[in-house]
């Protein structure tokens, strides 16, 4: 039900780009895979990404709460997104 209530207040769309990147160095990580979901409902995945050789991922398409919302003071409606990324085995940040 809360899922239900969440996708019915997200009216507007935003974009998101991941970068992957080794914390020393700041060099682009390819092929990580990248896991997608909102905090409220983290086990229902948006999106499943791999990394490409510059350590983006592909930009998603998604639905965000109204506009109208962070035009207000008073109202504090946050979007939550979880971003899960998994490296191989023979990668090292």
């Amino acid at each position: 039900m809360k899922n239900l209530r969440m996708q019915q207040e997200m009216t507007d769309r935003g974009r998101l780009e991941i970068r992957v990147n080794t914390r020393i160095q700041a060099r682009p990580v390819s092929g990580a895979r990248v896991t997608v979901s909102y905090t409220g409902d983290p086990q229902n995945v948006i999106e499943e990404l791999i990394t490409d050789g510059d350590g983006r991922t592909e930009t998603l398409d998604l639905a965000t709460p109204p506009l109208e919302y962070s035009l207000e003071p008073n109202v504090n409606q946050q979007l939550g997104i979880l971003i899960l990324v998994r490296l191989g085995m023979h990668h090292r940040m």
